[in-house]
């Protein structure tokens, strides 16, 4: 008999660009990444037994309980977590870049696994072309991380400061029979340089952070911009630099 369904967070991440690395660098990979969740919720001191944890071969399906904070995972755990993919990313080459999604929702186990229309959603964050195009344009940056609206509202955003809601854009979510909204942020960074829409590319809610007067470029003010911890004043230039 099936089990009721239970309310869990939900978290998947995806290897970008998973099909043009060796298997060798993809087991490397998956184990690092495995090795980053355990530490990271660790450190985030998530209650004993809490977390399941699905390998989805470039990718993997982290379930949390409803006893697990959420803020504590989108803050503690989310900065040890990319802490140790930086680490690996400085690292590694090729460098390697993932794209992480968080959502909320219940969830029903079977003899065949785990099902969900939220676990669907959680799927579809995380290969959102958008967040995809973001992640590529920014080779500096390891991870990307798109949430959900109703993690937005209910979380990031009631959560300032700790959770800086400002670092967060807001891009579509165009994927199969899914058209929505999500968030999403670079951590390290104070802000998303977004980079332009390629001519004929439909413009998306995340081009409001993009300079319109000047193709090519955006603003990115007094805060970290590529590597973690540099610092620019005026502009940034997508492919570049600081001015």
């Amino acid at each position: 008999m099936d089990a009721e369904a239970l309310h869990h967070l939900i978290l998947t991440y995806d290897i970008q660009l998973s099909t043009k690395l060796d298997n060798a660098t993809k087991h490397m990979m998956r184990q690092r990444l495995e090795d980053a969740c355990a530490v990271a919720g660790a450190a985030a001191r998530l209650p004993e037994g809490s977390t399941t944890f699905l390998d989805r071969g470039d990718g993997a399906l982290l379930l949390m309980s409803a006893d697990v904070p959420k803020k504590r995972v989108l803050d503690i755990w989310l900065r040890v977590f990319h802490r140790r993919l930086h680490d690996a990313y400085v690292r590694s080459a090729p460098r390697i870049q993932v794209r992480l999604a968080v959502h909320a929702g219940e969830v029903q186990s079977s003899g065949g696994g785990q099902v969900s229309p939220d676990i669907d959603f959680a799927c579809r964050l995380v290969d959102a072309p958008e967040a995809k195009r973001i992640l590529a344009a920014t080779p500096s940056a390891p991870l990307a991380v798109v949430v959900s609206e109703a993690i937005y509202r209910q979380v990031v955003r009631p959560s300032a400061p700790e959770l800086d809601p400002e670092a967060y854009t807001r891009i579509p979510v165009q994927v199969k029979e899914t058209s929505d909204t999500a968030w999403l942020q670079l951590p390290g960074w104070a802000r998303v340089p977004v980079p332009p829409q390629s001519r004929g590319e439909p413009a998306s809610p995340a081009s409001d952070a993009a300079d319109a007067d000047e193709p090519g470029s955006g603003n990115v003010f007094n805060g970290p911009v590529g590597v973690v911890g540099k610092a620019v004043g005026n502009r940034f230039t997508f492919g570049g630099g600081a001015e």
